[in-house]
C-alpha cells in the first residue's frame, strides 16, 4: 500500500506518481485529502498538508484526481 497527499508537491506530480505506481504494479493507494490540522500525522505530513493547501487543493480537485486515477 502506498500513500499520497493530494496536491503535494502538486497535482501534476501526483498524477505522474500514480502513473508510475500503476506501471510497477501497486494495487492500493491511499489518496489523502489535505487538511489544516493533521496533528496525528507528525511534522513531515503536517508540512505536506500545508504545502498542498497553500497550492490551492480543493475538494473538487481532490475528487477529480481520485476519479481520474480510478479510470486510468
Amino acid at each position: 500500500m502506498t500513500h499520497l497527499i493530494a496536491g503535494f508537491p502538486s497535482l501534476e506530480a501526483n498524477w505522474r506518481m500514480l502513473e508510475i505506481m500503476a506501471e510497477v504494479g501497486v494495487d492500493l493507494v491511499e489518496l489523502q485529502m489535505p487538511f489544516s490540522e493533521p496533528v496525528a500525522d507528525g511534522p513531515t505530513f503536517a508540512m505536506a498538508n500545508q504545502v498542498a493547501l497553500e497550492g490551492g487543493i480543493t475538494l473538487d480537485k481532490y475528487f477529480d484526481l481520485l476519479r481520474r486515477s480510478t479510470q486510468a
